[in-house]
């Protein structure tokens, strides 16, 4: 029950919205008519964050048909204690009196480990605990760590992920050098040379000449990215990022005309998404007002149908951008297998990471990479 209660009491406002892209095939009608009708008209609504009375009144009356009494409810302790089915979790509880967590180890033999953090710790670089105590072994040093905003996100990734094809795979690789506000990034121009030496030029999504990565430019602009976004298997983008702390939804990235925000990239549906790289600054940093809501541009790149996401808790540096992308992307695509392994994410993230340490670049230009996700 206590795991139940944690997860329950996490990012509400996006599980509710995650649960109105329930598939309704199987309900009788007239439910299924209406619920479908009522969720259509709640993600219109500029996503609120409570559902309508309407909606769950048609809940309750589903869930007495037998068969439908735990349709769209929250996961049991049973079907939760399946997110540690490939590694261990380890889910923080922080108060003011204590610390705890909740620990599941399925006993791998090359530990990898995935955070779930509540409260405060939401915004602790756990991967990095003891970097910046003394500057010597941390956690990083014995573990390779991805990060989870709900124990339900992670089952449902694993579930709905589909095996991909290299020769199938679909790359949007979008810079934006020079965006409507903030100063130019010149590291942008190397970080795409780098990624282009991985990826084959056949298996890139062409965009106009105008913002074409080829060519001398200021960037995409925000509808490209919303137009382009659907047809990518993987999304590189590397540009400024921001976390509004007054409204959360309005952060997003800066873009050549317009900043392409979080209730924009929760419009999308991407089932078929693989791996999104958001090389920019503040991508998973959060809203301190409400911790357990992780409502951050990578968490909407989750939202969307990604199943992995490289991202940032605060400000990156420009000048890492190109050597993150380049040993990420050369692990990733290193050797010969006809399908990209999504095991294989995190642990290219986690070489990056030790290639800045090992260059002797400081705990606060390294530790802001994370990964999240399956």
């Amino acid at each position: 029950m206590p795991l139940e209660l944690v997860e329950e009491g996490r990012a509400i406002f996006c599980t509710q919205a995650l649960r109105l892209r329930s598939r309704f095939e199987t309900v009788p009608e007239p439910l299924r008519s209406h619920l479908v009708q009522q969720a259509h008209s709640w993600k219109e609504a500029v996503l609120p964050r409570s559902t309508p009375s309407e909606f769950n009144e048609s809940l309750e009356e589903l869930v007495k048909i037998p068969g439908f009494e735990r349709f769209m409810l929250s996961r049991t302790s049973t079907e939760l204690l399946k997110a540690a089915k490939q590694g261990s979790v380890v889910v923080l509880i922080g108060t003011e009196a204590s610390c705890d967590a909740i620990l599941r180890s399925e006993g791998f033999a090359r530990p990898r480990l995935w955070w779930c953090p509540t409260g405060s710790f939401s915004f602790v670089p756990i991967h990095a605990a003891g970097e910046f105590r003394d500057g010597g072994e941390c956690c990083s040093d014995y573990v390779v760590s991805s990060y989870a905003p709900t124990l339900r996100s992670l089952i449902d990734s694993r579930h709905s992920l589909q095996r991909i094809a290299r020769n199938d795979m679909r790359l949007l690789l979008a810079a934006v050098p020079k965006g409507y506000i903030g100063n130019i990034l010149p590291s942008t121009d190397e970080e795409v040379k780098v990624i282009g030496k991985w990826i084959p030029p056949s298996a890139i999504v062409p965009l106009s000449s105008s913002e074409d990565v080829d060519l001398p430019r200021d960037g995409v602009t925000m509808q490209t990215m919303l137009d382009n976004i659907p047809k990518a298997t993987i999304l590189h983008l590397a540009c400024h990022g921001t976390q509004d702390t007054t409204n959360p939804l309005e952060s997003g990235f800066i873009m050549r005309d317009k900043l392409l925000t979080i209730s924009q990239l929760m419009s999308l549906s991407h089932p078929n998404a693989f791996l999104a790289f958001l090389s920019a600054c503040e991508t998973a940093k959060g809203d301190k007002n409400q911790p357990d809501q992780t409502v951050h541009l990578a968490a909407a790149m989750l939202f969307a149908g990604f199943k992995s996401i490289v991202a940032t808790m605060w400000s990156m540096n420009d000048q890492d951008g190109p050597t993150v992308a380049d040993a990420v992307y050369g692990q990733l695509f290193a050797g010969d297998s006809e399908y990209l392994n999504p095991n294989d994410i995190p642990y290219a993230v986690d070489a990056a990471v030790l290639k800045l340490k090992q260059a002797g670049i400081p705990p606060v230009r390294w530790a802001p990479y994370i990964h999240i996700g399956i």
